[in-house]
Protein backbone atom coordinates (compact mmCIF):
# COMPACT_ATOMS: atom_id res chain seq x y z
CA UNK A 1 0.00 0.00 0.00
CA UNK A 2 2.49 2.66 0.66
CA UNK A 3 4.92 1.54 -2.04
CA UNK A 4 1.43 2.49 -4.33
CA UNK A 5 0.71 5.58 -2.78
CA UNK A 6 4.90 6.15 -3.27
CA UNK A 7 4.32 5.45 -7.18
CA UNK A 8 1.82 7.42 -7.87
CA UNK A 9 2.67 10.81 -6.04
CA UNK A 10 6.48 10.20 -7.79
CA UNK A 11 4.42 9.48 -11.18
CA UNK A 12 2.43 12.47 -10.62
CA UNK A 13 5.39 14.56 -9.83
CA UNK A 14 7.28 13.67 -13.08
CA UNK A 15 3.59 14.18 -15.08
CA UNK A 16 3.39 17.62 -13.89
CA UNK A 17 7.18 18.32 -14.95
CA UNK A 18 6.49 17.91 -18.35
CA UNK A 19 2.56 18.92 -18.38
CA UNK A 20 2.37 21.21 -15.32
CA UNK A 21 -0.62 22.58 -13.77
CA UNK A 22 -0.75 26.26 -13.48
CA UNK A 23 -2.82 28.89 -11.86
CA UNK A 24 -6.03 30.29 -14.43
CA UNK A 25 -5.03 33.83 -13.47
CA UNK A 26 -1.12 34.39 -13.74
CA UNK A 27 -0.27 30.99 -15.61
CA UNK A 28 2.54 30.22 -13.25
CA UNK A 29 2.73 26.40 -12.31
CA UNK A 30 1.33 25.27 -9.08
CA UNK A 31 2.94 24.09 -6.13
CA UNK A 32 1.39 20.85 -4.34
CA UNK A 33 -1.59 21.63 -3.04
CA UNK A 34 -2.37 24.50 -5.41
CA UNK A 35 -5.92 24.13 -7.02
CA UNK A 36 -6.78 26.28 -9.31
CA UNK A 37 -5.02 29.38 -8.14
CA UNK A 38 -1.48 29.83 -6.92
CA UNK A 39 -1.17 31.56 -3.36
CA UNK A 40 -0.19 34.89 -4.57
CA UNK A 41 -3.28 35.34 -6.82
CA UNK A 42 -5.54 33.75 -4.45
CA UNK A 43 -4.36 36.02 -2.04
CA UNK A 44 -4.90 38.76 -4.09
CA UNK A 45 -8.30 37.91 -5.06
CA UNK A 46 -10.55 40.56 -5.19
CA UNK A 47 -13.18 39.29 -2.49
CA UNK A 48 -16.34 41.38 -1.82
CA UNK A 49 -16.80 40.31 1.65
CA UNK A 50 -20.41 40.57 1.22
CA UNK A 51 -21.30 37.72 2.85
CA UNK A 52 -20.23 40.08 5.92
CA UNK A 53 -22.79 42.94 4.96
CA UNK A 54 -26.83 42.41 5.36
CA UNK A 55 -28.47 44.02 2.46
CA UNK A 56 -25.38 43.86 0.52
CA UNK A 57 -25.32 45.07 -2.99
CA UNK A 58 -26.25 41.56 -4.44
CA UNK A 59 -29.27 41.14 -2.06
CA UNK A 60 -30.79 44.87 -3.01
CA UNK A 61 -30.57 43.23 -6.38
CA UNK A 62 -32.94 40.89 -6.27
CA UNK A 63 -35.14 42.48 -3.76
CA UNK A 64 -38.84 42.50 -5.29
CA UNK A 65 -37.67 40.13 -7.32
CA UNK A 66 -37.29 36.83 -5.69
CA UNK A 67 -38.07 35.84 -2.17
CA UNK A 68 -34.44 35.85 -0.48
CA UNK A 69 -33.15 35.26 2.71
CA UNK A 70 -29.22 35.94 1.48
CA UNK A 71 -27.12 36.61 -1.04
CA UNK A 72 -23.23 37.17 -2.14
CA UNK A 73 -20.73 37.08 -4.98
CA UNK A 74 -17.40 35.76 -3.85
CA UNK A 75 -15.44 38.24 -5.88
CA UNK A 76 -15.23 41.42 -7.74
CA UNK A 77 -15.12 40.81 -11.65
CA UNK A 78 -13.31 43.72 -13.25
CA UNK A 79 -13.15 44.16 -17.28
CA UNK A 80 -9.72 44.17 -17.86
CA UNK A 81 -8.63 42.18 -14.69
CA UNK A 82 -6.58 39.19 -15.17
CA UNK A 83 -9.00 37.45 -12.19
CA UNK A 84 -11.90 37.39 -15.15
CA UNK A 85 -9.71 34.21 -16.50
CA UNK A 86 -11.53 32.34 -13.53
CA UNK A 87 -15.15 32.70 -14.84
CA UNK A 88 -13.61 32.76 -18.71
CA UNK A 89 -12.10 29.33 -18.17
CA UNK A 90 -14.70 28.19 -16.10
CA UNK A 91 -17.72 29.47 -18.45
CA UNK A 92 -15.59 29.04 -22.36
CA UNK A 93 -12.75 27.17 -21.37
CA UNK A 94 -14.48 23.64 -20.46
CA UNK A 95 -12.52 23.60 -17.37
CA UNK A 96 -15.52 22.34 -14.68
CA UNK A 97 -13.31 21.85 -12.09
CA UNK A 98 -12.51 25.73 -11.41
CA UNK A 99 -15.83 26.25 -10.48
CA UNK A 100 -15.75 22.79 -8.07
CA UNK A 101 -12.98 24.37 -6.69
CA UNK A 102 -13.67 28.22 -6.80
CA UNK A 103 -17.21 26.90 -5.13
CA UNK A 104 -14.89 25.41 -2.29
CA UNK A 105 -12.81 27.80 -1.95
CA UNK A 106 -16.32 30.02 -1.69
CA UNK A 107 -18.28 27.94 0.70
CA UNK A 108 -14.40 27.32 3.31
CA UNK A 109 -14.67 31.27 3.89
CA UNK A 110 -18.43 31.57 3.99
CA UNK A 111 -18.87 29.18 6.67
CA UNK A 112 -16.82 30.78 9.44
CA UNK A 113 -19.52 33.86 9.24
CA UNK A 114 -22.24 31.97 9.80
CA UNK A 115 -23.79 32.27 5.84
CA UNK A 116 -25.11 28.56 5.50
CA UNK A 117 -26.55 28.12 8.66
CA UNK A 118 -30.26 27.21 8.44
CA UNK A 119 -29.74 26.88 4.20
CA UNK A 120 -31.37 23.48 3.75
CA UNK A 121 -30.85 22.87 0.18
CA UNK A 122 -28.15 24.47 -2.82
CA UNK A 123 -29.98 25.24 -5.61
CA UNK A 124 -27.63 26.59 -9.17
CA UNK A 125 -28.90 28.92 -11.13
CA UNK A 126 -30.65 27.35 -14.31
CA UNK A 127 -29.02 27.92 -17.81
CA UNK A 128 -30.55 28.23 -21.12
CA UNK A 129 -31.31 25.15 -22.62
CA UNK A 130 -29.11 26.43 -25.65
CA UNK A 131 -26.58 27.60 -23.43
CA UNK A 132 -26.28 24.70 -21.71
CA UNK A 133 -26.20 22.60 -24.59
CA UNK A 134 -23.11 24.52 -26.09
CA UNK A 135 -21.47 24.48 -22.94
CA UNK A 136 -21.83 20.82 -22.04
CA UNK A 137 -22.66 21.77 -18.75
CA UNK A 138 -23.80 24.57 -16.13
CA UNK A 139 -21.18 26.64 -14.75
CA UNK A 140 -23.25 27.09 -11.67
CA UNK A 141 -23.77 24.05 -10.92
CA UNK A 142 -20.30 23.25 -10.51
CA UNK A 143 -20.16 26.25 -8.28
CA UNK A 144 -22.46 24.64 -6.23
CA UNK A 145 -20.93 21.05 -6.25
CA UNK A 146 -17.91 22.51 -4.49
CA UNK A 147 -20.42 24.59 -1.43
CA UNK A 148 -21.63 20.91 -0.89
CA UNK A 149 -18.73 19.61 -1.24
CA UNK A 150 -17.70 21.81 1.99
CA UNK A 151 -20.89 22.35 3.79
CA UNK A 152 -22.32 19.23 3.67
CA UNK A 153 -25.81 20.78 2.01
CA UNK A 154 -27.77 18.73 -0.62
Amino acid sequence: MKHTFFIKDWLNSFLSLLFPHCCVVCGRPLAKGEECLCIMCNINLPRTNYHLRKDNPVERFFWGQIPLERATSFFFYRKGSDFRQILHQLKYGGKKEVGIIMGRYMAAELSDSGFFEGVDVIIPIPLHKKKQQIRGYNQSECIARGIAAVTGIT
